[in-house]
């Protein structure tokens, strides 16, 4: 996603999400952003910088209900035990008010217990997996950006049907699907069953060792 994009769609959830809480933060001096990315990846390098980039601009318009925004960044380096550090240090030493960020589901997973006990707003831009929205269900405090695994492979798939309709000698009989071996992919996988069988062609496929799992 451009960096554009990304400020766009943080600036505008943090908005909301702080509007939709607004008594959570009403005893700050600043409202404390506290991000977890994987910094050496380019979703968590780029997003890093967005982040940066639209506290500035929100602060040079005045802020969120009339506070300075404050940001903090932690890196989680992909794996699940950083993560959890990262987490808790931006709860109980930053004391921030809202998280952000969020690319892996494999790291948010491991997050989930330590994000229920703080109950903190969560605006997420990634970590799509299915799993991670059952278990959030009902957590009206977390705010998730990204289409689910379910729904990106629904469009996918869509515009596979777009290109055979434009396209008439296009046939799909089969289809193989590389996945990471992730909670994302995984569960990309398993949605992509009923699709392929609604669909009338055959899927296979096979899982990669993803950089988040070792």
């Amino acid at each position: 996603m451009r960096i554009k994009g990304i400020i766009v769609l943080l600036a505008a959830a943090i908005i909301s999400g702080l509007f939709f809480m607004a008594r959570s933060v009403e005893a700050a001096e600043t409202i404390k952003l506290g991000a977890v990315l994987p910094i050496a990846e380019p979703t968590g390098k780029d997003g890093s910088r967005a982040m940066m980039i639209a506290v500035k601009q929100i602060n040079a318009s005045g802020g969120v209900l009339g506070r300075q925004l404050e940001l903090f960044i932690e890196d989680d380096g992909m794996k699940p035990e950083l993560a959890v550090a990262a987490i808790n240090k931006l709860a109980t030493v930053n004391k921030v008010d809202i998280f952000v960020g969020g690319m892996a589901s494999g790291t948010t997973m491991a997050m989930i217990p330590d994000m229920k006990k703080f109950a903190k707003i969560t605006v997420w831009a990634g970590a799509a997996s299915g799993k991670v929205e059952q278990a959030m269900e009902g957590q009206d405090w977390f705010f998730h950006l990204h289409a689910w695994d379910y729904q990106q492979q629904t469009l996918f798939d869509r515009g596979w049907q777009q290109f055979g309709q434009k396209h008439s000698k296009f046939k799909r009989k089969s289809m193989f699907m590389a996945y990471e071996d992730g909670a994302f992919g995984s569960s990309s996988f398993k949605a992509q069953g009923p699709i392929a069988s609604a669909n009338g062609y055959a899927l296979t496929g096979a899982a990669f060792k993803s950089i988040a799992t070792g």
